[in-house]
């Protein structure tokens, strides 16, 4: 044990420098701007903001309730709840790529903001090395300049110019922090950077965040990011937007909500902060005829239905649905069986399988097949015509019409080997070479040709 804590505290005394976020320029106050409340100066504003996907269409709105959320200079906030309830929204409407549905969007027009989030990686072009990425980043920037920056996220050794297929999850990771880092933010917004990070990477990460001059947003559900990072935080659960300063009451507000609502508790209504989520209470909760129950949407896919799946390369994919691992939101483990490599995926990325190209051609010979029984139903068949007939083994072979019979039905012969039999109207068609069976005939075995048998036969005729 001891050997392993030596090794990794000399890892980590390597590491010292990765993520390293130089002090931004400042910013100066506007004329007529006054310094925030904490003595910073603002940079983002949402005020009174409610937001819905389609409210026109009857979406509800993820933030009912309107809210109010500053960031200053001087913020450092943890931003904590369950999937699904709005944390990736607002951080998407603080980055405006979402516009708020209601409500005023206010941002200082000079400062830098940088955004790291779960899908960021997905920027990054597979055939590209990393130095080739930060060039088309940075076009007017000395290569080497580019390289040495690269290094202090830890991409060196050859990393650097090797593709970015070939890299893991945790290097890719680091590229994209060398790409927002290059010209220092004044605002970090980071949303679970945490989830490709190997150990040694992450606790660098919150080295260097805690050594970070200017305002920190995240969103993770490491407690050990939260308490060394943040000082205060943000509690959002369905209807609730709550900011606290101390850790552990945030972590109250926000998991007694997570445990009634997986322990299938009616929500008290009287009990509901603005918006309609549950406050932390200790008391039980009441059931009143205005109680509510959340539901959410189930799984669309089952495990083992075959799918389609997006992949790094920002493509569909044949895939396999492997497990559900998240109801809310609905996020699937699927397997890419062209890649043999499985994956988290959320439902939007997932769609129903179109049919293979064996599928497709079996549809289409059925309905060839289809088309020309039509044909034959309608064609007037006669003694004597050349004619298609469907065997026991149900395949065609060619044969000619004997005899028509009275209620469609016909004595045909066979060509190879010939024989007669009497058939529907169902098991003909009208001859084509092409889809005629060939039937093979085994030749019979010519007498006093070689073996034991033919040795006999010599010995009869006295040779």
């Amino acid at each position: 044990m001891k050997v392993w804590q030596d090794a990794y505290h000399a890892k980590l005394i390597q590491m010292q420098g990765k993520f390293t976020f130089a002090a931004p320029a400042p910013l100066t106050l506007a004329e007529g701007e006054q310094a925030t409340a904490d003595g910073g100066q603002s940079l983002i504003k949402l005020d009174k903001v409610r937001f819905s996907y389609n409210a026109a269409g009857g979406l509800p709105f993820i933030f009912d309730a309107p809210i109010n959320f500053e960031v200053t200079t001087k913020s450092r906030v943890g931003i904590m709840g369950p999937n699904g309830a709005g944390k990736s929204t607002l951080l998407k409407l603080l980055t405006k790529k979402l516009v708020p549905t209601e409500g005023t969007f206010t941002e200082n027009a000079n400062f830098v903001l940088a955004y790291f989030g779960q899908h960021s990686t997905a920027e990054l072009q597979m055939d590209l090395t990393p130095v080739e990425f930060m060039e088309t980043q940075f076009p007017k920037t000395n290569l080497g300049v580019l390289r040495n920056h690269l290094a202090k996220t830890g991409v060196s050794g050859g990393v650097e110019s090797t593709r970015m297929q070939n890299l893991s999850y945790s290097q890719r990771s680091c590229v994209i922090f060398a790409k927002l880092t290059f010209v220092s933010p004044h605002l970090l917004i980071m949303d679970e950077p945490t989830n490709f990070l190997d150990l040694e990477s992450v606790d660098s990460l919150i080295a260097a965040a805690n050594k970070f001059p200017g305002a920190l947003l995240v969103v993770t559900h490491s407690r050990q990011f939260l308490r060394k990072c943040a000082k205060t935080f943000l509690s959002v659960t369905p209807g609730q937007f709550l900011e606290f300063g101390d850790m552990k009451e945030a972590e109250a507000a926000t998991y007694t909500f997570i445990q009634e609502l997986e322990n299938g508790v009616k929500i008290d209504t009287s009990a509901m902060a603005a918006g309609g989520g549950s406050l932390h209470t200790t008391a039980a909760p009441k059931a009143t005829t205005d109680a509510v129950t959340i539901h959410c949407a189930p799984p669309k896919f089952a495990v083992g239905d075959q799918v389609e799946a997006l992949w790094t390369d920002k493509k569909y994919h044949p895939a396999s649905i492997a497990a559900v691992v998240s109801t809310s939101p609905v996020k699937y483990s699927v397997f890419y069986p062209s890649f043999d490599k499985k994956a988290n995926v959320p439902e939007a990325g997932v769609r129903i399988a179109g049919p293979s190209a064996a599928k497709i051609a079996a549809l289409a010979k059925k309905e060839e097949q289809d088309l020309k029984a039509k044909q034959a139903a309608d064609h007037k068949f006669t003694a004597g015509e050349k004619i298609l007939c469907m065997k026991a083994d149900g395949r065609f072979y060619a044969a000619k019409i004997v005899r028509v019979n009275a209620f469609d039905m016909f004595v045909v012969e066979f060509e190879r080997p010939v024989e007669e039999a009497i058939v529907a109207l169902k098991k003909i068609r009208i001859f084509d070479a092409a889809d005629a069976t060939v039937s093979a005939v085994k030749p019979k075995k010519p007498a006093g040709r070689g073996g034991r048998g033919a040795r006999r036969q010599d010995s009869a005729n006295g040779c």
